[in-house]
C-alpha cells in the first residue's frame, strides 16, 4: 500500500536516489545537495512530499508558493515530481501529483505551473489528462 506524508530531514537519502535517477548525467555531490535540500525543506512558502510504499519512497514532489501578477495572486510552482522508475506507470504519479494539486488548493493557489522537457513524453500523457496545458517554452542560461 502506498502512502503520501510530508517529506522530514532523515527521507533525503532515498530522496538523493530518486535526484540521481531523474537526472543521471549530474553529478550530485551527496553533502552539498543535502545543504541545499534543507534549506528547501524549511521554506514556510514551499511544501514537499513524498510516496511510500512499505517503507520504501518511491516518488517525491515539491512546490514552492509565488506571488504572480497574471494570476492576481498565489500560485504552486511544482519545482520537482519524481516517481521511481521501477514503478512509473501504474499510477503512483497521478497519485502524488492529484495530492501535491490538493496542497497547493488548500495553501490557496490558483494554478499550478512548472517546467518539463518534451523527452518525457510519458509524463507529458499524464500531465495532459490531468487538465494542464502546454503555454510556453522554459529558457536558461549559465551565468
Amino acid at each position: 500500500m502506498v502512502k503520501i506524508f510530508k517529506a522530514k530531514k532523515s527521507d533525503f537519502p532515498e530522496i538523493f536516489l530518486l535526484f540521481k535517477e531523474l537526472w543521471p548525467h549530474k553529478k550530485f555531490l551527496k553533502k552539498r545537495t543535502f545543504e541545499v535540500w534543507k534549506k528547501i525543506l524549511r521554506k514556510k512558502d514551499s511544501f514537499q512530499l513524498v510516496l511510500r510504499e512499505e517503507k520504501s519512497i518511491i516518488g517525491y514532489s515539491a512546490v514552492d508558493f509565488r506571488q504572480d501578477i497574471e494570476e492576481n495572486g498565489r500560485i504552486g510552482y511544482l519545482t520537482e515530481l519524481i516517481v521511481t522508475k521501477k514503478v512509473q506507470g501504474i499510477g503512483y504519479g497521478r497519485l502524488l501529483l492529484n495530492e501535491t494539486i490538493r496542497l497547493a488548493r488548500k495553501n490557496g493557489c490558483k494554478e499550478i505551473q512548472f517546467p518539463s522537457t518534451p523527452k518525457r513524453k510519458k509524463a507529458w500523457k499524464l500531465y495532459y489528462s490531468l487538465g494542464f496545458k502546454n503555454t510556453a517554452s522554459f529558457f536558461w542560461k549559465e551565468i
